[in-house]
């Protein structure tokens, strides 16, 4: 007799869907909207849903992901801020330019030439720091 996956199961296999669709969509404008038609879950039951399994909203996540994948770009490529911008969903690179400072304290141009800075940020849902 096959058992049926419980409901957090269910869940997280409808999150990781989500992440999923985020990580390979950064470039493009992300609606909350179709996000919850993706997942098969109403706008109310997402987000509560994802707050819930992600530690955090999903916009806060989607910014998280993009300032993350960013600061990769920025110390292991030689593209362009405004290439970079681009590539994870700022309309304008002044835009990545602020919100990497705000999130990291440090310029995009500053933490490419500073190969000492490191940022360091607690996963949620995790007691350990990502590094990169």
């Amino acid at each position: 007799m096959q058992q049926r996956t419980s409901t957090t199961e269910e869940y997280q296999r409808q999150i990781n869907i989500i992440k999923d669709y985020i990580n390979n969509n950064l470039d493009k404008p992300i609606d909350l909207s179709e996000l919850a038609e993706i997942s098969h879950f109403s706008p109310y039951h997402f987000h509560r849903i994802t707050r819930a399994l992600i530690g955090e909203p999903i916009g806060s996540y989607i910014v998280r992901i993009r300032l993350e994948t960013a600061a990769k770009l920025l110390r292991y490529t030689n593209m362009s801020v405004s290439e970079i911008a681009y590539r994870v969903g700022y309309d304008v690179p002044t835009s990545l330019s602020k919100a990497f400072r705000q999130q990291y304290g440090i310029s995009p141009i500053d933490y490419r030439t500073n190969k000492e800075y490191t940022i360091m940020k607690e996963q949620p849902g995790t007691k350990g720091l990502s590094l990169f």
